[in-house]
């Protein structure tokens, strides 16, 4: 401001043997950014924000390319829906002439159901953890508005687990027994349900997966039982370097 460019120009007549400080002063002033450092970093994080949607977004769409064009059951269940509206569109025939004609061209007709069926279940996918269709709550912009809400709702949470858990010895809830092993494995809960069969999941409950030696038990069982050979060459492996 000019009050404060007056004030070290006062300071200036009345000390001119200061003339290295004084000219610091003056460059620091001179050359200073005259762009709020705030606007710079809320434009910073709505760039991030933007960017952070449309990968979420490719992501999210490459996921779901994936089930239609690999997915067995997906695609059994396009085809399965597919010739059920091709026979009742047959059925619903008014002629033998439409009959015939519905025939000839039954192959075609499917293969329009099909792409019909495909796009109607792909909008239907519920896809969790890192290829879930991104929302404004998962932007980076919306994460630093609500963040002191969300300190606050931590510290509550882990007032609450210790208080009951700690203090208490409370049993846990299913929900949270998948919330310890999904820690334990490195992802979340909604990713770990997401990911593995409920028979499975149940299996890792009832065994006690969120202590890591069950948890260690249980891969090298499920290793063994899925794929005997990597798991043949991984005990040659261990036994080679110990």
């Amino acid at each position: 401001s000019n009050k404060d460019e007056r004030a070290e120009y006062d300071y200036y007549l009345k000390h001119p043997e200061e003339a290295f400080y004084n000219k610091m002063r003056f460059y620091r002033r001179r050359y200073a950014p005259k762009t709020d450092a705030r606007l710079v970093v809320f434009g910073f994080i709505a760039f991030v924000s933007v960017v952070q949607y449309f990968v979420k977004k490719r992501q999210h769409k490459m996921a779901v390319n994936y089930f239609k064009t690999y997915d067995k059951k997906f695609r059994l269940r396009v085809k399965e829906m597919a010739t059920e509206r091709l026979e009742q569109a047959n059925l619903n025939g008014a002629s033998m002439k439409n009959k015939k004609k519905a025939k000839k061209s039954s192959k075609e007709v499917l293969a329009k159901l099909e792409a019909e069926v495909t796009e109607e279940l792909a909008r239907n996918i519920d896809i969790e953890g890192g290829y879930k269709n991104p929302t404004f709550r998962d932007l980076l912009f919306c994460k630093v508005v609500i963040l002191p809400y969300t300190i606050a709702t931590y510290l509550m949470w882990h007032g609450d687990w210790t208080y009951r858990h700690s203090i208490k010895s409370e049993p846990y809830s299913d929900d949270e027994k998948i919330y310890l092993i999904s820690r334990q494995l490195g992802t979340s809960s909604e990713a770990l349900k997401a990911n593995i069969p409920a028979e499975e999941l149940e299996e890792m409950i009832e065994r006690e997966c969120w202590v890591r030696a069950n948890l260690d038990r249980f891969q090298e069982e499920q290793m063994m039982r899925k794929h005997p050979g990597a798991y043949k060459r991984y005990k040659r492996w261990v036994k080679k370097t110990q």
